[in-house]
């Protein structure tokens, strides 16, 4: 079966097409692109993995077509950088 991984980085995004066999999990799709060894931080447990935009842990087993994303952690949460706009935002006044 034919997927597509994907992982960006905050300067650009890598996608690569696979071939693997039926019954393939988004673990044997990381291995079998090489990531993990490019980007150490994809082997970590902490990066969380999805199809198409679901979470979806490392086991979960792939169908013809899926588009595998690996996520990076987030560096700010949304509620503190909302808060610090505001902060920017009333200081320039």
């Amino acid at each position: 079966m034919k997927v597509t991984l994907v992982y960006a980085l905050a300067e650009r995004q890598l996608q690569c097409g696979l071939e693997l066999a039926e019954g393939a999990t988004i673990a044997d799709a990381i291995r079998e692109s090489g990531l993990d060894l490019q980007f150490p931080e994809i082997a970590e447990a902490v990066t969380m993995t999805g199809i198409y935009g679901v979470v979806a842990g490392r086991d979960a087993l792939l169908s013809e077509g899926d588009r595998i994303e690996i996520y990076r952690p987030l560096q700010i949460e949304a509620k503190e950088a909302r808060r610090a706009r505001l902060k920017a935002k009333a200081r320039a006044r």
